[in-house]
């Protein structure tokens, strides 16, 4: 296999490219969404450039075909042709997400879009990361001419997870935020996953641990009962976005049966939706803990509470890029019964708007939905300059 990923990497340095051709990908092929999906929505509107999604999955490409694009398989010989004649690829998990092979640099360039603002360390950081991630995050760092960020403060932290040098970092904001900015859409994702009109809905979409199965309501009052007689009593819709490790875990399988069983709470993984920011968009408030998705819901300046029971250990076997207690706006609640009186207060009462509102300028230069259209400037300066 090394051997073909080498020929194919070779072929694509001396074949001809077509100059309107981009690849995109990502989730490691197996999804369609985040900031690549959201270009590749941009793209198409222009009659300049003909965008196309590359997987490994053949449902993705009926996701593809909905959104009015075009995907094809990875390994198929329609998508290595392709991957030999575009002069562009832009993924925002791996260069894997496009290509079967990796390039020399150049060929094709690679824009590396990532998934969000780093909070917690990397792979680089980390004395006891496996050698094959060390491995995939300096193949990204020498492989990709660029990398965009959504502020400079934002670029230095990243430059710490993938050091491609800070003068490779261009600050345009993500693409899967220009949807925070659009109009007349909340009503329609509400329809779309089956919310009603009126009633608070609360994200809960913590991150995964290395260590273990991460703890949903890490209360020592917690019952299940009481939280089913809340969100009923409070009209709360509960939206539970397990990260995608975490189902894999047996010890929670007992768990998500019971979840699954009870009103007013939908658990909705990527497989069902891929874009975890049309949740944000939708929602009331956000419960997370060490996510990064923290930093995008700043663009929404709404209540967020942070479930962050195993701080402790969480900063001893991997910290943070930035002081976690500046960034984690909003109450830390240790109790079931604090939780629900949060709850309440947060969405009655919003007190850290102003605070939030201050980080946000922070870590977002452009607060305006442009940012896809930024990424195409991008794009097309590459082009121009081959």
């Amino acid at each position: 296999m090394e051997t073909f990923s080498l020929f194919l990497a070779v072929l694509a340095r001396i074949s001809p490219k077509k100059k309107h051709l981009i690849l995109l990908g990502g989730f490691n092929g197996e999804h369609f969404g985040d900031n690549a999906a959201f270009l590749l929505k941009e793209i198409n509107k222009s009659k300049h450039f003909k965008a196309i999604w590359m997987c490994n999955n053949p449902k993705v490409i009926q996701k593809v075909k909905s959104a009015g694009g075009e995907a094809v398989l990875r390994r198929s010989l329609k998508g290595i042709m392709l991957s030999l004649q575009s002069p562009i690829i832009a993924t925002s998990h791996s260069i894997k997400d496009a290509l079967m092979f990796t390039p020399f640099k150049g060929y094709p360039h690679f824009i590396y879009l990532h998934h969000g603002i780093p909070l917690r360390k990397g792979w680089l950081q980390l004395k006891e990361a496996p050698p094959s991630a060390r491995k995939a995050v300096w193949l990204k760092t020498k492989k990709a001419c660029c990398m965009i960020a959504p502020s400079p403060w934002a670029a230095e932290i990243q430059n710490q997870m993938y050091p491609i040098g800070i003068e490779n970092y261009r600050i345009t904001g993500l693409p899967r935020n220009d949807l925070f900015f659009k109009k007349n859409i909340k009503a329609k994702l509400r329809a779309k996953y089956g919310f009603p009109k009126k009633s608070k809905i609360l994200l809960y979409a913590p991150t995964w641990r290395p260590w273990g199965a991460t703890k949903f309501f890490p209360f020592p009052d917690f019952s299940i009962e009481q939280l089913k007689h809340f969100l009923a009593q409070e009209d709360i819709q509960l939206i539970m976005r397990p990260h995608h490790l975490d189902l894999n875990h047996s010890d929670n399988i007992s768990f998500w049966k019971k979840m699954a069983q009870l009103p007013n709470i939908s658990i909705i993984t990527h497989a069902e939706c891929a874009d975890i920011n049309e949740l944000a968009l939708i929602s009331n408030m956000l419960i997370t803990d060490y996510s990064s998705l923290l930093f995008d819901y700043l663009l929404l300046n709404q209540p967020m509470m942070f479930l962050d029971y195993d701080l402790q250990r969480y900063q001893t076997q991997i910290g943070f890029y930035v002081p976690y207690e500046e960034v984690s706006i909003g109450p830390h609640p240790k109790t079931f019964s604090d939780f629900k009186s949060v709850v309440i207060r947060e969405l009655n009462n919003d007190t850290h708007s102003e605070k939030r509102n201050e980080i946000c300028r922070r870590f977002h230069t452009y607060q305006d939905g442009q940012a896809t259209k930024r990424v195409i400037n991008i794009i097309k300066e590459i082009l121009l300059s081959n």
